[in-house]
């Protein structure tokens, strides 16, 4: 039996307020559950547990701003369990997809939602030839906005039917939930360079838009899914 995980992680709030923060984002990490990816995951545990920091959860923002679980250790520390997460993600099968909103552009709340839902049932329409080629399609989301749980669940559901399974998770438990942690924080971060949004956090953890972008961005890059010139997408 063939099986695609889906993971789910986003960034943003539904806050329309100007003052808030200005753009929301999704990233849907993909892989099959036919390539076996248990060593590399064994071997990143193991890496993690000699570096001097409580736990080996790697949550991506705060390692970058130095905040919560993170927020004791110095800059080397971090960038460590970056770096060793980023090895990690360089090694094994996926495939991602991403998209990113600017909530300026959307009169309320329900107008970025049609905008999000339309945008993934347009990805999974164009994708269904990848998708076919599977017997079961997981969905792993931590249920961390309701919103986005439910627009999932209609969007899954009334593509696939029975095909499409959720699974309620906990990030911690799961090296791909935290794929899509990085994915989502790595592309949120590009956008946020070109646009001029960079924190002083930020700029202290990469020191330059040109080593963000030549040594992690550009490596992440290309596992992102791009239409084909048939508009087509393809899942690896």
């Amino acid at each position: 039996m063939s099986i695609l995980s889906v993971f789910v992680d986003e960034s943003g709030n539904f806050n329309m307020a100007p003052e808030d923060v200005s753009f929301y984002s999704i990233a849907f990490v993909f892989h099959n559950q036919s390539q076996d990816i248990s060593t590399y995951v064994d071997r990143l545990d193991s890496v993690l547990e000699t570096i001097d920091y409580p736990g080996t959860f790697v949550h991506t923002a705060p390692i970058i701003r130095g905040k919560d679980e993170y927020a004791n250790l110095d800059r080397k520390t971090r960038l460590s369990i970056f770096n060793r997460f980023m090895q990690f993600l360089n090694k094994i099968p996926y495939s991602y997809f991403f998209l990113l909103y600017d909530k300026s552009d959307y009169d309320n709340q329900d107008a970025l939602l049609n905008k999000m839902r339309k945008d993934i049932q347009n990805f999974i329409n164009s994708s269904m030839v990848s998708f076919s080629g599977f017997d079961d399609i997981i969905i792993y989301y931590d249920d961390g906005q309701k919103d986005i749980a439910a627009l999932l669940r209609a969007i899954f559901r009334s593509t696939f039917s029975s095909y499409a399974k959720f699974r309620h998770i906990n990030q911690k438990d799961y090296r791909l939930a935290q794929a899509a942690d990085f994915i989502c924080t790595m592309e949120t971060t590009a956008y946020k360079w070109e646009k001029g949004y960079i924190t002083k956090s930020e700029t202290k953890f990469f020191q330059k838009k040109s080593i963000f972008t030549k040594s992690y961005y550009n490596q992440i890059r290309r596992h992102r899914i791009i239409a084909s010139s048939s508009d087509l997408y393809t899942i690896r």
